[in-house]
């Protein structure tokens, strides 16, 4: 099991002759039993992905041979791996004792054990099975994906997140020191922290112009375009009094599609702003990610093939200024003296485990618009 699949389809092609894999596209969350036993199930990277878990667990049980095996991989590189949460242990526990005891021996004690064998005394348990290369946690989580609360390689994203916002504040400084920035206006919600750090280091308020539906999903993981701009005008109003007759800094965690961004400079020239600057607390997004994040293809990435003056002028923005890939590297850095590198790949196009050139071309296809349109009609 696999949240790729290009990579699926390769692992198939390179399995060995006296192995017969059986590869099936779908979603994991509606996975069903196909009337087929298996003698091992392989989930790599991909239950961190899963929302209906206890579904999964009771597929993965009933389609398992008498003497199968549920392998559950993980990777040091990229995303969080197959990393449950407090509260997904007791759902998984809650079916885990249901096994019989032949699927509940820990291989390493010898005991049948009441909970997930890699929860020992309230520990994470984890067995290695391969030297690492490179140790190069996923970057753009403490950018975007994660939780300001979580702390990731001992790193605090909250405090993380506040040096982002001072760095690019200074580089603000450099690039213009009369910068007539009259409010720094974040978009909610996950800039929040960057622009309250960035603009205390202005020197200028932070103020909140833009008030948030809770019901509409994150913007840059919907299908289609014409969904996406439907859903940022749906996802947030503008409060006109924070805008009118004064120049605004927005403030983003990052720029993916530029559709959002677009809208919402868009929405606060409509609310009266006398211009609008647009930070991001990222470097540009120029190249897909292949280790976890389903992000879209190179070519529907506003800053792919563009430079930083193009892409001011497709958003709209008055100014523009993109945090530098050092100034993020060290951001993150800073809290922990023992992380020495990142995958910064989808900023940087260098991928730690190196990538074949087919590969790319491969995601490109499975990841567009196009694809993903022709995949959702019926039959």
């Amino acid at each position: 099991m696999d949240i790729s699949e290009p990579l699926l389809r390769s692992a198939a092609a390179n399995f060995p002759a006296n192995a017969k894999p059986n590869l099936i596209v779908g979603d994991l969350n509606r996975i069903r039993d196909y009337g087929q036993s298996y003698d091992i199930v392989i989930c790599v990277s991909g239950l961190h992905h899963i929302v209906e878990l206890e579904s999964v667990l009771k597929f993965v049980h009933d389609v398992l041979a008498e003497s199968g095996e549920f392998w559950s991989i993980g990777e040091a590189i990229g995303r969080n791996g197959n990393r449950l949460w407090a509260r997904d242990y007791e759902v998984a526990n809650t079916f885990f004792r249901e096994l019989p005891d032949r699927l509940r021996q820990n291989r390493i004690s010898g005991n049948v054990d009441d909970n997930l064998p890699d929860t020992l005394d309230g520990q994470v348990y984890a067995r290695q099975c391969a030297e690492p290369a490179r140790h190069a946690p996923c970057i753009f989580e403490y950018v975007y994906l994660a939780r300001p609360d979580s702390m990731i390689e001992d790193v605090s994203v909250y405090k993380a997140r506040l040096r982002m916002g001072e760095k690019l504040a200074a580089k603000i400084l450099r690039l213009r020191p009369d910068h007539g920035i009259d409010a720094v206006i974040p978009i909610p919600d996950t800039s929040r922290t960057a622009a309250s750090s960035l603009a205390q280091a202005l020197g200028v308020p932070m103020r909140e112009g833009f008030v948030k539906n809770r019901y509409i999903g994150r913007t840059f993981i919907m299908p289609g375009q014409s969904e996406r701009v439907k859903s940022v005008r749906r996802k947030l109003n503008a409060i006109g009094l924070e805008f009118r007759k004064k120049n605004v800094l927005l403030v983003d965690d990052s720029i993916v599609r530029g559709t959002t961004s677009k809208q919402i400079i868009q929405m606060a020239r409509e609310a009266g702003a006398k211009s609008v600057y647009f930070a991001s607390a990222a470097p540009p997004v120029r190249h897909p990610n292949i280790y976890g994040i389903d992000m879209p293809a190179a070519a529907e990435l506003v800053a792919h093939g563009h430079s930083e003056a193009e892409i001011e002028k497709l958003l709209g923005a008055d100014w523009l200024v993109y945090q530098d890939l050092d100034d993020l590297v060290a951001a993150v850095a800073e809290g922990n003296d023992n992380l020495v590198e990142f995958d910064t790949s989808c900023f940087s196009g260098e991928y730690v485990t190196g990538v074949e050139a087919t590969y790319l071309d491969q995601l490109e296809f499975a990841r567009s618009d196009e694809a993903k349109s022709r995949r959702r009609q019926p039959g």
